[in-house]
């Protein structure tokens, strides 16, 4: 069965005749997977012109009255065509004790950071809902907003940032504006959100993340930046790692403030077990996308004294600000630990 129309408020079938029933039952059979808009089942696979005709006037003839769904996080899932042409996620190259460090040396810089952190990450959430309006409306009338989308991206590469081992955490961007009346933007890009991002790389920052994330942050600015399609990008990317910085926060809450039961409850719903991968994904963590059990054991070793190993503390500020600093191979987002 093959769907030719999709977008509310209808919902269109072909090929009904091949399953052997009734579209009446069809339909109950989609009512019951959830589907809540209008649907029409068509007997043939593949109509001719005056048959697609007269399926649009059957459309204009349903009434166009749309129906309340509520979100089940527990079910939602996408359905996609074999031939869509979805890439397969990339899996970075790191061995399995590497990955251990990286999420220990994660965990041990979140018990002296995470409280701060959280708090960091708020401040930066109710500065991007305050301001999302004026930055929106600004970028499409002219004028220096696609800066400030690009200030509000670094505000979370900075949560991220202060898990990182060496990270100074008081030298990164402040998490709203410098005053209630009045922001500011500054192009290039602050050195103060090219240090908090340049420790992600070096870290181990998911690579195809680290390059895209590259080219918008450029230090010598792009021109193309502050293009409709250059802020709308920025824009997405902001709204991407809110996401990222949120689930975070969310998966070192349950490792820091509890024992190993803590990553394990994350397993109780679709919603945080998403937010686990994605937290796995973004720091290069493949190996325990799918196994929460193997996090929960290195929770347990971390309580019971073990740290990461060979895991390099990243730069001081001031250091990162030297031409020393920039010279010696370690703030380049290609380079690694």
């Amino acid at each position: 069965m093959t769907t030719v129309a999709a977008t509310e408020p209808h919902l269109v079938l072909l090929g009904g005749d091949e399953l052997g029933v009734s579209a009446k039952t069809v339909e109950a059979g989609m009512r019951r997977l959830g589907v809540h808009c209008r649907i029409l089942v068509v007997s043939d696979q593949c109509p001719n012109d005056d048959r697609l005709d007269a399926i649009w006037f059957t459309l204009e003839a349903l009434p166009r009255d749309y129906l309340t769904m509520d979100f089940d996080s527990q079910n939602y899932s996408i359905l996609a065509s074999p031939a869509c042409g979805l890439p397969a996620p990339s899996t970075p190259e790191d061995g399995h004790p590497k990955q251990e460090n990286r999420f220990l040396a994660l965990l041990e810089c979140g018990t002296r950071h995470h409280r701060l952190a959280c708090a960091y990450h708020r401040a930066a959430v109710r500065s991007h809902r305050s301001c999302e309006r004026e930055w929106t409306i600004g970028a499409i009338i002219g004028g220096p907003f696609s800066l400030l989308w690009r200030t509000q991206l670094s505000r979370y590469l900075a949560t991220l940032a202060h898990y990182l081992p060496g990270v100074d955490v008081q030298c990164v961007p402040l998490p709203h504006p410098p005053a209630n009346p009045f922001d500011s933007v500054q192009n290039p890009f602050s050195v103060e959100g090219w240090y908090a991002f340049s420790a992600l790389c070096a870290f181990g920052l998911h690579k195809p993340f680290a390059n895209e994330l590259q080219k918008l942050l450029a230090v010598g600015g792009d021109p193309e930046i502050h293009s409709l399609p250059g802020i709308a990008g920025l824009a997405g990317w902001t709204t991407f790692f809110q996401t990222i910085a949120s689930a975070h926060i969310r998966v070192m809450e349950a490792a820091l403030t509890s024992d190993s039961s803590g990553l394990l409850s994350l397993k109780s719903n679709r919603h945080t077990c998403n937010q686990r991968r994605l937290f796995c994904r973004v720091w290069g963590l493949p190996m325990f996308v799918e196994a929460p059990e193997a996090l929960a054991d290195l929770v347990d070793e971390f309580r019971a004294g073990r740290r990461a190993q060979d895991i390099k503390p990243f730069v001081s500020f001031r250091k990162f600000i030297t031409r020393d600093a920039r010279e010696d191979g370690r703030l380049s987002p290609n380079s690694k630990n």
